[in-house]
């Protein structure tokens, strides 16, 4: 039964007014999971104890998985992101995390500077982009624009970069991470050849972070 926490003293941090479970699995000195199961709280709406127990249940397996590779601990943001990609099953978050960091480590996505060319001209060509603004489910929505994109020119390392890195930023966002993310393909005005299948399936496999519908505008001219 939920009780008022400033009558806990072991929970000096918490601000008075909020209210915690308290429940004999989940210990008051635990200050990593009390302090983000409070914080979650606010996110995610009523307060849930699954969600805690399953973001903490989903870093232990990670960071299992990134021990093996020398890897650092992944962050419990990160975890989040995942889980609520995947309803909060453990099993199918895990599973996409995998192959979300496959895709990164194999396209060379793991590390880059967006200050520093060829991805600073292709963030400016603003080819992908996060709109300002979010549709009337609250999703965030992301713009490929096809007319920009010349696969002779563009690889698709950096390509795929720059989508990386919008995507990162639009993802630290807890509306996006509750609404998730609309896909816009557009194909207005651009000739066939600037169609990229194999471009297209990468993207589509980054966006799975969040991606809540995909649309494509298919006005392309012919060459």
């Amino acid at each position: 039964k939920p009780r008022d926490v400033r009558r806990c003293a072991t929970l000096p941090y918490v601000l008075p007014g909020m209210t915690i479970l308290m429940v004999p699995s989940l210990r008051a000195e635990n200050s990593v999971v009390t302090r983000y199961s409070l914080r979650y709280k606010r996110r995610f709406g009523p307060y849930r104890l699954q969600v805690v127990l399953a973001t903490k249940n989903f870093i232990d397996v990670v960071n299992r998985l990134r021990r093996r590779r020398a890897a650092g601990p992944v962050s419990w943001g990160t975890a989040v992101k995942f889980l609520a990609a995947r309803k909060f099953d453990i099993t199918r978050a895990v599973g996409l995390y995998e192959q979300h960091e496959a895709t990164r480590h194999r396209e060379g996505l793991v590390s880059f500077d967006p200050g520093v060319e060829p991805l600073k001209s292709e963030l400016d060509t603003g080819k992908f982009t996060i709109l300002p603004t979010r549709d009337a489910t609250g999703a965030a929505i992301a713009v490929f624009t096809a007319r920009m994109h010349c696969p002779q020119v563009s690889s698709h390392q950096t390509t795929l970069q720059g989508v990386v890195y919008q995507l990162d930023v639009a993802l630290e966002s807890v509306d996006t991470q509750r609404s998730g993310l609309v896909f816009i393909y557009d194909m207005s005005d651009s000739k066939y050849s600037s169609f990229d299948y194999d471009l297209s399936q990468k993207i589509l496999t980054l966006l799975k972070v969040r991606l809540h519908r995909i649309l494509m505008i298919t006005n392309y001219i012919r060459d």
